[in-house]
């Protein structure tokens, strides 16, 4: 049964080579996730076809949790009652939520991107560079730290921040954020 379901599978696909997923029932009712894969093979002037199938149950299952996870932190990202931002190790910033976008009085697609400074009076600058010094060193900072900012629309706020670092590991490479 399931093999004819493969080569019905097979034959309303264009070629070779290619993965599909699918989803079957098993015999005890359970939902199983496979990867399909065939190829076609040559031998003593016959077409032959091999068929491959993986199950990836697991597999999809993890990704279904990892965006749910994902969906969760957004949220709370959006919809903190406190400004959230994110930057790297230059000072960049990544994201920003809305509270950010509010207190600086302009949108997320004119922060993302900009450098830091650019928000920051020369002596809030100072102690920003300071702080990633330390971070990087990984020396403790002393919390809360105050910067003066600088918004769109040219007023001066004075913030009180709560900072942390991250260190986010990158294929065979680790930077801290």
């Amino acid at each position: 049964m399931g093999l004819d379901f493969i080569i019905r599978d097979h034959n309303k696909s264009a070629n070779t080579g290619q993965n599909k997923e699918a989803k079957i029932v098993t015999r005890d009712g359970q939902n199983r996730y496979l990867l399909l894969s065939y190829f076609e093979i040559i031998n003593n002037c016959q077409k032959k076809f091999v068929f491959i199938a993986k199950d990836i149950t697991e597999h999809i299952a993890l990704e279904s949790e990892l965006k749910e996870s994902e969906a969760k932190y957004r949220e709370l990202f959006e919809n903190a009652n406190d400004c959230i931002y994110t930057h790297d190790i230059d000072g960049f910033f990544l994201t920003i939520n809305d509270v950010g976008c509010r207190i600086l009085e302009c949108t997320k697609d004119e922060i993302i991107g900009t450098h830091i400074s650019g928000w920051l009076t020369p002596e809030s600058i100072e102690i920003a560079q300071e702080v990633i010094k330390k971070y990087i060193s990984e020396e403790p900072v002393k919390q809360p730290i105050l910067l003066e900012l600088i918004s769109k629309n040219k007023k001066h706020l004075l913030l009180s921040l709560e900072t942390g670092s991250l260190k986010i590991m990158t294929g065979s490479s680790q930077y801290t954020e």
